[in-house]
Protein backbone atom coordinates (compact mmCIF):
# COMPACT_ATOMS: atom_id res chain seq x y z
CA UNK A 1 0.00 0.00 0.00
CA UNK A 2 2.56 2.46 0.18
CA UNK A 3 4.82 1.31 -2.54
CA UNK A 4 7.80 0.03 -0.51
CA UNK A 5 9.82 -2.90 -2.77
CA UNK A 6 10.06 -5.56 -0.85
CA UNK A 7 11.50 -9.15 -0.54
CA UNK A 8 9.75 -12.14 1.73
CA UNK A 9 12.07 -14.13 3.87
CA UNK A 10 14.69 -13.08 1.65
CA UNK A 11 17.63 -15.36 2.85
CA UNK A 12 19.98 -13.30 4.81
CA UNK A 13 23.62 -14.48 6.02
CA UNK A 14 24.49 -13.21 9.69
CA UNK A 15 28.01 -14.28 10.87
CA UNK A 16 28.05 -16.09 14.25
CA UNK A 17 24.11 -17.22 13.48
CA UNK A 18 23.98 -18.62 9.93
CA UNK A 19 21.32 -18.15 7.23
CA UNK A 20 18.41 -16.49 8.37
CA UNK A 21 15.39 -15.55 6.59
CA UNK A 22 14.06 -11.97 7.96
CA UNK A 23 10.21 -11.25 7.56
CA UNK A 24 10.80 -8.62 4.63
CA UNK A 25 13.93 -7.03 3.13
CA UNK A 26 12.45 -3.23 2.02
CA UNK A 27 14.27 -1.57 -0.46
CA UNK A 28 14.50 2.23 0.35
CA UNK A 29 14.46 3.93 -3.13
CA UNK A 30 15.68 7.27 -2.27
CA UNK A 31 18.85 6.23 -0.49
CA UNK A 32 19.09 2.92 -2.51
CA UNK A 33 19.76 0.74 0.45
CA UNK A 34 18.14 -2.67 1.99
CA UNK A 35 16.25 -2.29 5.40
CA UNK A 36 15.78 -5.49 7.22
CA UNK A 37 12.16 -5.91 8.94
CA UNK A 38 11.44 -8.44 11.72
CA UNK A 39 8.35 -8.95 13.30
CA UNK A 40 8.35 -10.69 16.67
CA UNK A 41 4.88 -11.94 16.94
CA UNK A 42 5.28 -14.29 19.98
CA UNK A 43 7.39 -12.07 22.61
CA UNK A 44 5.31 -13.40 26.06
CA UNK A 45 6.90 -17.01 25.14
CA UNK A 46 10.02 -16.69 27.10
CA UNK A 47 12.05 -19.22 24.52
CA UNK A 48 10.91 -17.78 21.65
CA UNK A 49 11.69 -13.88 22.81
CA UNK A 50 15.52 -15.10 24.46
CA UNK A 51 15.96 -16.39 20.44
CA UNK A 52 14.80 -12.58 19.25
CA UNK A 53 17.15 -10.84 21.48
CA UNK A 54 20.00 -13.03 20.37
CA UNK A 55 19.20 -12.95 16.65
CA UNK A 56 18.94 -8.60 17.56
CA UNK A 57 22.26 -8.79 19.08
CA UNK A 58 23.40 -10.85 15.57
CA UNK A 59 21.74 -8.27 13.62
CA UNK A 60 24.09 -5.60 15.10
CA UNK A 61 27.19 -7.70 15.28
CA UNK A 62 27.16 -7.81 11.61
CA UNK A 63 26.13 -3.94 11.21
CA UNK A 64 22.75 -3.44 10.75
CA UNK A 65 21.37 -1.05 13.73
CA UNK A 66 17.66 -0.41 14.74
CA UNK A 67 16.33 2.20 12.88
CA UNK A 68 19.03 2.32 10.07
CA UNK A 69 19.22 -0.42 8.43
CA UNK A 70 16.96 -3.00 10.44
CA UNK A 71 13.42 -2.39 11.92
CA UNK A 72 11.16 -4.65 14.43
CA UNK A 73 7.72 -4.99 15.44
CA UNK A 74 6.79 -6.79 18.39
CA UNK A 75 3.60 -8.18 19.97
CA UNK A 76 2.39 -10.36 22.29
CA UNK A 77 -0.91 -12.26 23.21
CA UNK A 78 -2.37 -9.60 25.44
CA UNK A 79 -0.54 -6.49 23.52
CA UNK A 80 -1.33 -6.96 19.48
CA UNK A 81 0.62 -5.05 16.46
CA UNK A 82 -0.94 -2.13 16.18
CA UNK A 83 -1.20 -1.49 12.43
CA UNK A 84 -1.51 2.69 12.40
CA UNK A 85 1.99 2.89 14.52
CA UNK A 86 3.55 0.35 11.92
CA UNK A 87 2.49 2.30 9.14
CA UNK A 88 3.45 5.45 10.86
CA UNK A 89 7.10 3.66 11.27
CA UNK A 90 7.27 3.02 7.55
CA UNK A 91 6.15 6.86 6.58
CA UNK A 92 8.80 8.07 9.04
CA UNK A 93 11.59 5.78 7.73
CA UNK A 94 10.70 5.63 3.89
CA UNK A 95 9.10 9.21 3.23
CA UNK A 96 9.65 11.92 5.70
CA UNK A 97 13.22 11.44 7.83
CA UNK A 98 16.20 12.67 6.36
CA UNK A 99 14.62 14.35 3.80
CA UNK A 100 18.16 16.48 3.17
CA UNK A 101 19.66 13.18 2.40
Amino acid sequence: ALNIPYRYEYPFHLNGFGVVYPDFTLLHMRKRKEIILEHFGIMDNPEYCSTAILKLNQYAQNGLFLGDNLLITCETSSSPLDTRIFEKMLMHVFYQSNEGN
